[in-house]
């Protein structure tokens, strides 16, 4: 069963593509400015979207690990990760009438979210670290998906970081970095399967 994140991942998608790929394929590759300039804001605006569905992933698994410690001291493998993977590993040498632990466990649980919110892209330097300090089995994930999302990030770089007459002189082929994504996005939904799953073992919903 897709996850609402993956779902409202694929309207955005197609909501984008509609909007700006409005053009056809031309094997020569004589695409207009206005469609070059399409297909840059095409690709950055998709990018966007695959950073939000990831980071959304990420966020909701350690809210529900926040939330089930707050409530009942619940421990699960995403919580153990966040402290695990935490800058404060300091063990208290002084008795204290301070819930230490608790203490240590929600400033945990406050870099996790840092990192989170200091993420800004889809490279594997970016994917990985968010995917360990919840705890998936990043030994699981699919390197040929870790892979393509580096690559859409390394293109997306290259054109936000050019100007529009760039672009046109580039003379880029719109409907190959389509083809990757589209390419990327395949994989990523049998993603959105094992992190479902994932995700139910830890919180049984």
């Amino acid at each position: 069963m897709s996850s609402r994140l993956w779902l409202t991942l694929r309207s955005q998608v197609s909501l984008i593509e509609k909007t700006y790929i409005t053009f056809a394929y031309d094997p020569l590759g004589n695409y207009s400015r206005e469609n070059l300039l399409n297909a840059a804001s095409y690709l950055l605006l998709i990018h966007a979207e695959l950073e939000t569905y990831i980071e959304g992933c990420v966020r909701r698994a350690i809210r529900a690990s926040e939330k089930g410690w707050t409530k009942n001291r619940r421990t699960c493998r995403p919580l153990v990760a966040s402290c695990l993977f935490s800058s404060k590993s300091a063990t208290p040498d002084k008795h204290s009438t301070k819930d230490e632990l608790g203490g240590f466990v929600t400033s945990a649980l406050k870099n996790a979210e840092a990192k989170l919110s200091g993420n800004h892209g889809i490279k594997e330097h970016n994917i990985i670290p968010l995917l360990h300090v919840i705890g998936f089995p990043v030994e699981k994930a699919d390197p040929i998906l870790i892979a393509e999302l580096d690559a859409i990030g390394s293109i997306r770089g290259d054109h936000a970081h050019n100007s529009a007459r760039q672009h046109f002189a580039a003379r880029f082929d719109p409907f190959a970095i389509k083809s990757k994504i589209e390419g990327a996005l395949k994989l990523l939904e049998k993603f959105d399967v094992e992190f479902s799953i994932y995700y139910q073992n830890q919180f049984g919903k």
